[in-house]
């Protein structure tokens, strides 16, 4: 009886140790996914199977949202990111506050990731993917037209950085929106003096001048207006504007606008 249940015993152990064996081999028959494109089935089937056995991986949560969110299957991509930002909220509550302004316009929803990761963040000047913070929540306040809100958290950011890096660090569009922000509250001299200071830094700005142009038509500045938008015009055509392939760059320039601009300039004589 005790040879039986010592043999008994030994097969329980091979059992076991076979299945161990088994998961170990289909984990690591797996490993070699991770180098497959960022949205390929290969590369989700890693994350899954990576996952199940880190479940506590933040990095590969937000890794694995990245995909479904830019080929628009927010509700999936944003399922596994906050898995991600309850793990590690600073590392990850930027980039769901970028989702939200860029691919989904939920303005005030974005705003209150953003204004999170600013109260937890332990850098004074933070970045959320890749982008100065101030100037995102600027620009989520310029698009809910909340202009001197925009302004305020807009000139925090161009001077944070232009103290910490020096002015070429700043985002170009961070003084574009600067400029919108100013023309839409009908500051038009200080809209022409940030304009001017963008476009020393880049003449071949197509959507600065083309602001230029919108700002100098308000101003009844016609002469002014139409060198503006002639200037646009002819960069547009060789550069075009700035895009992304995954969703409409907040004011986004289009030749239509400048036709449309152009046709209600050369009308006044």
């Amino acid at each position: 009886m005790s040879s039986y249940k010592y043999l008994l015993l030994i097969l329980i152990s091979l059992i076991v140790l076979s299945c161990s064996s088994s998961k170990k081999e289909e984990i690591k028959d797996y490993e070699h996914l991770r180098y497959f494109p960022q949205g390929s089935t290969e590369k989700q089937e890693y994350y899954k199977l990576h996952l199940a056995e880190n479940p506590s991986d933040d990095h590969a949560w937000k890794q694995r949202s990245i995909a479904f969110n830019k080929r628009g299957d927010i509700d999936t991509g944003m399922a596994y990111l906050q898995k991600a930002v309850d793990l590690n909220p600073e590392g990850h509550i930027g980039y769901r506050g970028y989702v939200k302004l860029y691919m989904m316009h939920d303005y005030d929803d974005a705003l209150e990731d953003f204004k999170t990761l600013l109260k937890i963040s332990s850098d004074q000047n933070p970045v959320a993917w890749g982008e100065n913070l101030h100037k995102l929540i600027g620009l989520t306040f310029l698009l809910e037209g909340n202009y001197d809100s925009a302004l305020t958290y807009l000139e925090r950011g161009i001077k944070l950085t232009t103290a910490e890096f020096g002015a070429d660090y700043v985002e170009t569009n961070a003084f574009l929106y600067q400029a919108y922000a100013q023309f839409y509250l009908k500051d038009f001299e200080s809209a022409l003096a940030t304009l001017s200071s963008v476009l020393e830094m880049d003449n071949r700005y197509p959507e600065a001048h083309f602001l230029r142009a919108k700002v100098y038509y308000s101003q009844g500045k016609i002469s002014q207006a139409k060198e503006s938008i002639e200037t646009a015009d002819k960069l547009y055509r060789k550069y075009k504007s700035e895009t992304n392939a995954y969703y409409e760059v907040p004011f986004q320039l289009y030749q239509s606008q400048i036709d449309d601009l152009m046709g209600r300039i050369n009308i006044i004589k």
